[in-house]
């Protein structure tokens, strides 16, 4: 049994360690293939120099992506911004006209 105790100790270490590691040491570096900080993707799993090459053009296209999607969302919203704005302005008009007819008509009333 004592024999066993140091290789014990060492299995329970090993095991805390694993469960408690922060997973950062398994990543690698960007573009290193897949699932060292690659991903799944087809294109990083060359590794190397063409795998980081790759990883960097894929990272490019889902940025411009990302770009396309904020400036159609932003034009979005500024026409509607401008649409609501005209109706705002309608409206206005109407509470306008409606605050001269109501002062029409109270000319009309307490004239008699």
């Amino acid at each position: 049994m004592r024999r066993c105790r140091p290789l014990l100790v060492t299995i329970l270490n090993n095991n805390y360690k694993r469960e408690n590691s922060s997973g950062a040491e398994a990543l690698g570096e960007f573009g290193s293939g897949a699932g060292n900080g690659g991903g799944k993707r087809i294109v990083r799993q060359a590794g190397g120099a063409l795998g980081k090459y790759g990883a960097v053009r894929e990272e490019e296209y889902f940025y411009k992506k990302q770009r396309e999607h904020v400036l159609a969302l932003k034009k979005q919203l500024e026409k509607q911004n401008c649409d609501y704005g005209q109706e705002v302005r309608k409206l206005q008009d109407v509470i306008d006209k409606n605050k001269k007819r109501i002062a029409l008509l109270e000319k009309c009333f307490y004239k008699k």
